[in-house]
């Protein structure tokens, strides 16, 4: 049964990232420290995990939001040119550096929210050129920015045009030729 617990005046212990003690009331835990951090009275929370994110993209989709007030689909969207296909479009003509300044923005606003850890997928490229771009961006990130980034490959997000009736032929390609690949790289 879940209690609720309120600590005044609390102190957190942490050794080699995992907490070791908890105290309040002023108590401050025994041993010696590193660093100490005063909260300020602040609340101190473990990081926020978004498990679930598609943050390299190229372009924007804004102005698909009259159509859908409008009562447009996503179907009706994507038959008129917008949807997930233009933003594969924009994806594949996006330098790396292009998508990375972008994704690092998006970084950083996470971050000011409390997310620490994000899972990110790929899936805007469709074919490994614009799929491995994606994930060296990803991997770049991981590298130079303070958030845990956990990659995922997901080329099979959408099926283009000219792969509809050869389905099978494209998810065949994704899984004989581009995964080895991006494991061999050590992107995801």
């Amino acid at each position: 049964q879940a209690q609720n617990i309120k600590l005044i005046d609390a102190a957190i212990a942490v050794e080699d990232g995992i907490i070791r003690e908890i105290t309040q009331g002023g108590r401050l835990p025994q041993g010696e420290f590193d660093k100490v951090i005063d909260a300020e009275g602040k609340l101190v929370t473990p990081g926020l995990v978004d498990g679930h994110t598609h943050l390299v993209f190229g372009g924007y989709r804004q102005n698909e939001i009259p159509l859908k007030l409008k009562g447009a689909g996503y179907l009706d969207i994507l038959r008129a040119g917008g949807g997930i296909m233009d933003t594969v479009r924009k994806t594949r003509e996006a330098s790396f550096e292009q998508l990375y300044q972008k994704t690092e923005g998006f970084l950083n606003e996470m971050m000011n929210l409390g997310v620490t850890t994000c899972e990110a997928k790929s899936g805007y490229g469709l074919e490994l050129e614009t799929e491995v771009k994606m994930l060296k961006v990803l991997k770049e990130l991981n590298d130079n920015h303070p958030m845990d980034i956990v990659a995922t490959f997901m080329a099979a997000h959408a099926v283009e045009e000219k792969w509809k009736g050869r389905e099978e032929e494209y998810i065949k390609i994704c899984c004989e030729e581009m995964m080895p690949y991006v494991k061999e790289q050590g992107l995801a």
